[in-house]
């Protein structure tokens, strides 16, 4: 009989993790394992000032490689303490258990893009088998690159689709939250005028 989970979240205290490459700050947060900050380096040609792309917060399943699913899956992790198994220079790696499966995220960083790679191993601990129920991999959400910029335009894509538009949300109320499916080679992301998050699973 395959083990079913349950709802199970330790409380935790958040810390973050600092890498910086020669183009951009990354913060990485032990809850759900995930990527906090990306605050881009100026250049002095395309990019005059820091840039910082998450300046709202977001809901923690729509961080980048924050992992969520239903209430009660074992693959409802966005809010779920990892632990810091190493970090060093252009890398970092956590992992948990959860009902005896053990998830890895191992994070590797590129010096001269802004390319953020993530190794996702999942290792059964127990001597049954595991259910792993669907789950959604969040890909951060973009904003206007200046708080004063009154000229938003939002995007979303995925390979072989033509760009779709997001109206801003009025009155305060937040962006809707969109989910696609993409296999191995395809590619998917959001953007705003200038900027784009682009997701590839390889």
């Amino acid at each position: 009989t395959a083990v079913r989970p349950v709802e199970d979240i330790p409380a935790a205290t958040e810390q973050l993790e600092r890498l910086t490459t020669d183009l951009a700050q990354f913060e990485f947060s032990n809850i759900g394992g995930m990527l906090k900050r990306v605050v881009l380096i100026p250049d002095k040609i395309t990019l005059h000032k820091e840039v910082e792309l998450f300046r709202t917060e977001m809901l923690p399943s729509e961080y980048p490689f924050a992992i969520s699913s239903e209430p009660g899956s074992l693959m409802n992790l966005a809010k779920y303490p990892f632990k810091l198994e190493t970090i060093e220079r252009g890398r970092i790696v956590y992992s948990c258990t959860r009902n005896g499966l053990k998830i890895t995220k191992e994070y590797t960083l590129s010096r001269d893009d802004y390319l953020v790679s993530l190794t996702l191993t999942f290792e059964n601990m127990t001597d049954k088998p595991i259910v792993i129920d669907s789950y959604r991999i969040g890909s951060g959400a973009i904003f206007p690159p200046y708080p004063l910029d009154m000229r938003p335009e939002y995007k979303y894509f995925l390979s072989g689709q033509k760009l779709k538009k997001i109206k801003p949300p009025k009155n305060g109320k937040k962006f809707k939250e969109l989910t696609a499916d993409f296999g191995v080679d395809n590619w998917g992301g959001v953007m705003n005028r200038y900027i784009a998050i682009v997701m590839k699973q390889g």
